[in-house]
């Protein structure tokens, strides 16, 4: 059987994301996720949140662009791969491994105007960011996706 490593995930930024220049020139950006997993309690019948909370790294030009455009709440949808971080605890010696993802690709959750993320980019961000449109993913919007006129606003 081959192996596949593609993960897709959708929650929120539990931080801002925190971008750094490495001396190669690289730029890296991490941040953590949390993507919620409900379940319904067996014994009083009512959903209850199950949070995962997830590390997760960008390199190169699409690292900016997120640090740039997501803040902490942000909704996004992540396209990545898993990787296992590895080091030496300094305290007992003991190799110490931690799972995180390592983003490809990613869709911003567009927001109101004035908040940190406008999901404004023209086709060139877009493109340099590591977006995704929709439509490339097979989605070709349904029932109430037309965007209202100005008589139909409700404000």
């Amino acid at each position: 059987m081959p192996n596949v490593n593609q993960v897709t995930v959708a929650g929120h930024l539990l931080r801002a994301p925190e971008m750094k220049v490495l001396g190669s020139g690289m730029k890296v950006t991490e941040c953590a996720i949390a993507v919620n997993n409900p379940s319904k309690n067996k014994k009083t019948g009512e959903w209850e949140s199950n949070p995962a909370f997830i590390d997760i790294v960008i390199f190169g030009d699409p690292a900016e662009r997120f640090a740039q455009n997501l803040g902490k709440g942000s909704g996004v949808v992540l396209f990545a791969r898993l990787a296992m971080d590895k080091w030496d605890d300094k305290q007992t010696g003991k190799q110490r491994t931690k799972l995180k993802l390592v983003v490809d690709k990613y869709v911003p959750a567009m927001k109101e105007e004035g908040t940190r993320q406008t999901g404004k980019m023209d086709k060139t961000d877009r493109f340099k960011s590591g977006f995704v449109e929709p439509s490339a993913l097979g989605y070709q919007g349904g029932p109430g996706d037309e965007a209202p006129s100005g008589e139909e606003i409700p404000f």
